[in-house]
């Protein structure tokens, strides 16, 4: 970390003061909007390169790069700003900007808060438009942000600024950063025509204030949408999208990695993907993760899907979820079969019964013969008849 001092005269860093060199020179306000394209990029603010999430030396966007500012005698450079701090204090740093190309370029310079993107989770910086409330408002630059300010071609500029922490700053991380745009835009091909882009890089800036910290995440919202198809079970085509979001629920910085998990209902791992990296996750702010497609899926039957997330001082937390695959052609097919068979098996079991109806009528057959006697024991038969005796008179001879 550079050299800076407190406005009460304690030295926060040993060292000189940084050197300055010499400062962009304002050559006109800003009098037009910027192309559609722009403004939308202003709006998500996710077209703005951050240093943190590159190695050190010069951050480098295009025609363009900024970096932290390095004092006389300093070996190394830094990869963004990144101070410890109490509230109150008052630190003294600069940035430097620097035009690569061999023309001037106009550009726009500000300071802003830090978030995560909504998706992926990604270090970015508010557009000039956003009302600061963080560090974005802790950083004192010499310029305007309304103020367009050239810089001749193959040249840096040195940026004194200041950062004023709150004497009420809460404890624990707060992020930020300081923004280069580059005013006129170039053009990208798209389709069948051409895109204006106005590109623009930042150097983060990390602030720790002393304190209790308190680090913490969780995992939630847990969505899985299944897809199969009617003859999955036979093409293995069925698939399925998974999403998940990360919250930082503590007051520090966080980095780690998540990893999700699917097992089947007798506890085997059915699908592992890979693991998911996470960079500068800062306190406060979440995201949604969504993996990518998992193809050809278990035949049917439910699936318990788990997601960890594990960083430095939270160990691992964890969230889970469930649902279910149900290959709907194959179950109706199955349906049909059984109903079809216990058709068949009682049309079989009704002619049987009938035949053994007509063998019984049949005379001389087996089943016809016998007498059926009544069961009241007087002897009488029931169901055979004996023919009429016949009485002859006696004829004398």
């Amino acid at each position: 970390m550079v050299t800076g001092t407190s406005e009460c005269g304690r030295r926060i860093r040993s060292g000189r003061r940084i050197w300055s060199g010499r400062r962009v020179r304002p050559v006109r306000a800003l009098a037009r909007l910027l192309g559609t394209a722009a403004v939308l990029a202003t709006v998500t603010g996710a077209w703005i390169g951050v240093a943190g999430s590159l190695p050190a030396g010069a951050i480098s966007v295009g025609p363009f790069s900024i970096e932290p500012a390095k004092a006389p005698g300093q070996l190394f450079g830094r990869s963004d700003f990144d101070y410890d701090v109490v509230p109150g204090q008052v630190v003294h740093d600069a940035v430097v900007l620097t035009n690569t190309t061999a023309a001037p370029e106009d550009f726009r310079i500000w300071a802003a808060d830090a978030y995560n993107t909504a998706i992926g989770g990604a270090f970015a910086v508010r557009p000039e438009s956003w009302k600061n409330h963080g560090v974005g408002s802790w950083i004192h630059l010499p310029l305007d942000p309304s103020t367009i300010y050239e810089l001749p071609g193959n040249t840096s500029a040195t940026l004194d600024f200041t950062l004023r922490v709150p004497a009420d700053a809460s404890p624990g991380s707060h992020a930020g950063g300081i923004v280069a745009l580059e005013v006129h835009p170039g053009t990208s091909p798209r389709g069948y025509g051409h895109v204006s882009v106005n590109l623009g890089v930042a150097a983060a800036v990390f602030v720790h204030v002393a304190g209790t910290v308190r680090p913490g995440a969780a995992v939630s919202a847990i969505h899985v949408t299944p897809f199969v198809s009617p003859f999955a079970f036979a093409t293995g085509s069925s698939k399925a999208s998974l999403s998940f979001q990360l919250v930082n629920t503590g007051n520090s910085v966080l980095d780690g990695s998540a990893v999700a998990t699917v097992r089947n209902m007798f506890g085997d791992i059915v699908k592992r993907y890979r693991g998911v990296g996470v960079q500068d996750f800062l306190p406060g702010e979440r995201f949604t993760i969504r993996e990518p497609s998992w193809s050809g899926l278990p035949l049917a039957g439910p699936e318990h899907v788990s997601v960890s997330f594990e960083a430095k001082g939270i160990g691992v937390v964890s969230g889970s979820a469930s649902f279910w695959i149900f290959p709907w052609l194959l179950v109706v097919i199955v349906i049909v079969v059984l109903a079809g068979g216990i058709w068949l098996m009682a049309i079989w079991r009704r002619r049987r019964k009938r035949t053994r109806g007509q063998r019984a009528g049949v005379p001389g057959s087996p089943e016809g013969m016998g007498s059926l006697h009544s069961g009241s024991g007087d002897g009488e038969v029931i169901g055979s008849e004996q023919p009429p005796e016949v009485s002859r008179p006696l004829t004398r001879t």
